[in-house]
C-alpha cells in the first residue's frame, strides 16, 4: 500500500507540474496577445487622429481658397465638410474594432482556457475520500513556493495539533499565515513535505472530502445575490431554519436579521448590498459554523467588525470552538489571547510556539509585536 501511495504521489506531482507548466505557457501567450492587441489599438488610434487633423487642415486651405476664387459657393463648401466630417468619423470607428477585436480574442483565450482545463484530480482512483474526521493536524518539515524558482513561502514547517485545540497563527504580513490555511484546503500542494488529516496523508485525499469538513472565514466576505437563509446555507444541502438560526445566534447575525423587514428572507445584492461589512462578516461566520465543521478557521474573521459585534462574538467563542480545531490567522493580537498554542511565524518558519504569557515572557517576536501594537 505504501509503494501504490508513493507512485500515486510521484504522479500526482509529475501531472501537477506538466498542468503548471501548460499554465505559464498559457499566461505567456495572453500576455503577449494582449500587448499586441493594446499596439494595434494605440497605433489605430494615433494614426485616426493624425489623418483626422490633416484632412481638416487640407480640407480648410483648398476649400477656402476655391470659395474666395468663386468656383465653390459657401453653401457647397459646408455641405462637403458635413459630408466629410462623418466620413471620418465612421473610418475613426472602424479603427476602434481593432482594440475591440483584440479584447474579444483574449477573452476567448482565457475562457477556452476553463473549458480545456484539466480536473483538479488527474488520478481519481487514486484519492481517498476522508470520513468524519476528528481535527487531529500534522505538518510534517512542510515547505511551499508558488512558483518554480520563486522564493519559498513556507520553510520546513512541523507542528501537531491535537482534536479541540484553539490555535492562533500570528506574524507579520507575508509570513506564510495564510497560506497554511490555503494548503489545508488543498488550494496548493506543499512543494517538500506532508500535511496529515486524522493520520490520512491530505495529498492522498480527495479536495471536496476535506473542505465540506472545514469552515473557513476568509478576510473578505463574499457573498452572492439572494435572501439570507440562501447566502448562509448555499453550501449544505439540506439544513432547517432552527440550524440556521441557531449558527446566527453564535455568529452574532441574529439580531440584526431579525430586525430586517422579511428577517431571513431578506434579499441582498451581488457582495452583499444593503449590508455593512461587520453585518457581512457575521453572515460569513454563521455560514462557516453551519454543518458543524470538526476544523474552523478564522481569516482575520473580525477585522471589519465593530466593537460590539466583535464583543459579542468573543462571548460566544468558547461555544463556537467547543469540539473543534481552529486555526485563528490574526493580526489583532489582543483577540488571541486566550488561545491553547500561538504559533509565531517569521519569514515562513515557526519562530516561537507557547501560550500568550509563555511568548512574553520570552521577550521575543511576539512580545515585540503585542507591545508595537499597544504602543500604536
Amino acid at each position: 500500500m505504501e509503494a501504490i501511495g508513493a507512485i500515486a504521489s510521484v504522479k500526482a506531482a509529475s501531472a501537477e507540474q506538466r498542468v503548471r507548466s501548460k499554465l505559464e505557457e498559457k499566461l505567456k501567450k495572453q500576455l503577449a496577445l494582449s500587448y499586441e492587441g493594446n499596439k494595434l489599438e494605440i497605433v489605430a488610434t494615433a494614426g485616426s487622429l493624425f489623418i483626422r487633423s490633416l484632412c481638416n487642415v487640407v480640407l480648410l486651405y483648398f476649400g477656402a481658397r476655391l470659395v474666395i476664387s468663386g468656383l465653390l459657393s459657401l453653401g457647397e463648401f459646408v455641405a462637403f465638410t458635413v459630408m466629410f466630417t462623418s466620413f471620418l468619423f465612421s473610418l475613426e470607428s472602424i479603427s476602434r474594432l481593432f482594440g475591440e477585436w483584440s479584447e474579444a480574442r483574449i477573452s476567448m483565450e482565457r475562457l477556452n482556457d476553463v473549458y480545456e482545463s484539466t480536473v483538479e484530480h488527474p488520478y481519481p482512483d487514486s484519492m481517498r475520500i476522508l470520513p468524519r474526521i476528528q481535527g487531529h493536524l500534522r505538518f510534517d518539515n512542510v515547505s511551499f513556493a508558488y512558483g518554480q524558482g520563486s522564493k519559498p513561502v513556507l520553510h520546513n514547517v512541523s507542528v501537531e495539533l491535537t482534536p479541540g485545540l484553539n490555535i492562533a497563527l500570528v506574524g507579520r504580513s507575508g509570513s506564510g499565515k495564510s497560506t497554511i490555511a490555503n494548503l489545508l484546503l488543498k488550494l496548493f500542494e506543499p512543494t517538500q513535505g506532508g500535511i496529515y488529516i486524522d493520520g490520512y496523508p491530505l495529498r492522498q485525499v480527495y479536495a471536496d472530502s476535506i473542505r465540506k469538513q472545514v469552515g473557513y472565514v476568509q478576510q473578505e466576505t463574499v457573498m452572492f445575490r439572494g435572501t439570507i437563509v440562501e447566502n448562509i446555507a448555499f453550501n449544505s444541502d439540506s439544513v432547517s431554519l432552527d440550524d440556521i438560526e441557531r449558527v446566527s445566534k453564535l455568529a452574532g447575525a441574529h439580531d440584526f436579521v431579525d430586525q430586517l423587514p422579511l428577517g431571513y428572507q431578506t434579499m441582498v445584492g451581488e457582495g452583499g448590498m444593503r449590508l455593512s461589512g461587520g453585518q457581512k462578516q457575521r453572515i460569513a461566520i454563521a455560514r462557516a459554523l453551519l454543518g458543524n465543521p470538526r476544523i474552523l478557521i478564522f481569516d482575520e474573521a473580525t477585522s471589519a467588525l465593530d466593537t460590539e459585534s466583535e464583543r459579542i462574538i468573543q462571548q460566544n467563542m468558547d461555544a463556537i470552538v467547543k469540539d473543534r480545531t481552529t486555526l485563528i490567522i490574526a493580526h489583532r493580537l489582543s483577540t488571541i489571547r486566550r488561545a491553547d498554542l500561538i504559533l509565531v511565524l517569521d519569514q515562513g518558519a515557526i519562530a516561537e510556539r507557547g501560550t500568550h504569557e509563555e511568548l512574553l515572557r520570552k521577550r521575543g517576536l511576539y512580545y515585540y509585536l503585542v507591545h508595537q501594537q499597544t504602543e500604536g
